[in-house]
């Protein structure tokens, strides 16, 4: 039965911090990792996907990216910076290898079970998978009966595979915002949206600044002003655009705990008339939907923008852990009431998931290293 004293679950960047920030301790790690080649989960998203986040906030442990990258950086260029961390600091990653169950055996050591036959033993194991893992996928009544293209926004590449045709994208985050843009872009006849809850849509780069410079020190701010200040921001910047059909949200980002959607061409766009908003989806039609208000429309393609959800509820089944939909209720980069179980990288951050990650990993890699000997206290 292979063994490691710490084992990393995820070899996506919350991965690969995780590991860097223990080898900077001198401690040593083996990382199990689903994809074929590290910067996969990068490389196969959308064509015109760049990081929300700016790069001088957005760099691994200990390993800045380049200044000669974009203030936003494109995904494969990402993907690119992932894998040279990788390469650069030696990291032990056993590809293709996918994680089914994990638990905590008697001597008090962790057990891991591979789809691949595997058992690993750990006495630490670092849970690092993202937020990302599963698409949700909903259910639709009457899609069986749909003649066309229906489809979950992973599979999603390029505005040019729809030039010419109606197509409806499900969900009002970034994906799903984001794909609207590039469908304009590329000439798509149609481009509708379903939205079932109003996203709270930001700018990029509100006055010169980006979003993600200005949610940093916000986040400190009472959950209150923080909300104030990002709504009269986006108005000032966005304007009011309930004219757009687009009704105010339901929900704020500090008090909600939830990130707001990154404007990267799609209020332009909505403006303009290049965009449609529908209401949410009823039911499907043979030629497209029926929205919940009872009107219908026709469609080629069908594009479910539903987000994702972290699976863990089907590998780690501890009390009070995980809940029934996957979302973590301990908390990232502290320690667990389970000794050697640890978490990175599965909670969103208005200073971005990136820079999250990074700080959580230095803080689990020092907690293990003081436990190890590496520091002394």
């Amino acid at each position: 039965m292979p063994y490691s004293e710490v084992l990393i679950i995820g070899g996506g960047a919350s991965g690969l911090t995780t590991a860097g920030a223990l080898k900077h301790y001198g401690v040593e790690t083996v990382i199990l990792d689903k994809d074929e080649c590290t910067g996969d989960v990068w490389r196969d998203r959308y064509s015109r996907l760049r990081l929300h986040t700016i790069r001088g906030l957005s760099y691994l442990a200990y390993h800045k990216m380049s200044e000669d990258l974009p203030r936003y950086v494109p995904k494969d260029q990402f993907a690119d910076y992932l894998q040279n961390y990788a390469i650069q600091l030696q990291l032990d990653i056993r590809h293709g290898c996918t994680v089914t169950a994990i638990e905590q055996i008697d001597d008090g050591e962790w057990c891991v079970q591979t789809e691949q036959g595997d058992e690993w033993r750990a006495k630490h194991i670092i849970i690092a998978t993202g937020l990302n893992r599963t698409p949700q996928m909903p259910t639709f009544e009457g899609a069986d009966h749909y003649k066309g293209n229906l489809f979950h926004s992973i599979a999603y590449k390029t505005g040019m595979d729809f030039v010419d045709k109606r197509v409806l994208v499900i969900g009002s985050g970034n994906t799903g915002t984001e794909i609207c843009a590039d469908l304009v872009e590329n000439g798509a006849k149609d481009v509708h949206i379903s939205i079932r809850t109003p996203p709270l849509i930001v700018p990029r780069d509100p006055f010169g600044i980006p979003i993600h410079v200005w949610g940093v020190p916000m986040s400190f701010l009472p959950a209150g002003l923080g909300d104030r200040i990002a709504s009269i921001m986006a108005r000032i910047q966005l304007g009011n655009l309930a004219r757009y059909g687009l009704e105010k949200a339901q929900w704020a980002i500090f008090k909600d705990k939830r990130i707001p959607t990154i404007d990267v061409g799609f209020v332009k766009y909505l403006k303009r008339g290049d965009i449609t908003i529908q209401p949410d989806v009823s039911a499907f039609t043979p030629d497209g939907v029926k929205f919940k208000d009872g009107t219908l429309a026709s469609y080629d393609v069908v594009i479910a923008a539903t987000g994702y959800r972290s699976g863990l509820q089907n590998v780690i089944q501890l009390p009070d852990v995980i809940d029934d939909d996957g979302n973590l209720l301990l908390t990232c980069g502290e320690p667990t009431p389970y000794d050697g179980l640890w978490f990175v990288g599965l909670v969103n951050s208005p200073a971005g998931i990136l820079m999250a990650a990074r700080i959580q990993s230095r803080k689990v890699a020092k907690y293990i290293a003081v436990e190890m000997g590496r520091i002394i206290q």
